[in-house]
């Protein structure tokens, strides 16, 4: 998790330096780095990191239930849909 929001955390902040600094001189700059590769990376990082935080919630959640897999059903579930929809999320973001 410290790998992800560090690589968020650079690449949110190169973004954020494009968008308000670079951008006012030529707004040309910033609409075509919309869909580039830092803000693939920017968006991915922040979904990966989403992914290990709720998988560390769900472990802790099975731990202090007493290894009980029925508390946990729904938690997976829900678990498992944002993995399945994460990808989707920031191909859509990027077009």
């Amino acid at each position: 998790m410290f790998m992800t929001t560090t690589t968020y955390f650079i690449s949110a902040t190169i973004w954020s330096e494009q968008e308000f600094v670079e951008s006012t001189v030529n707004p040309g700059i910033f609409a075509s780095l919309t869909s580039g590769r830092l803000a693939i990376l920017k968006d991915t990082a922040i979904c990966v990191n989403m992914w290990l935080a709720d998988s560390l919630i769900v472990y802790r959640l099975f731990i202090i239930w007493d290894r009980n897999f029925y508390i946990i059903i729904f938690p997976v579930m829900t678990y498992i849909g944002s993995i399945v929809h994460g990808p989707g999320l920031v191909l859509v973001l990027e077009e």
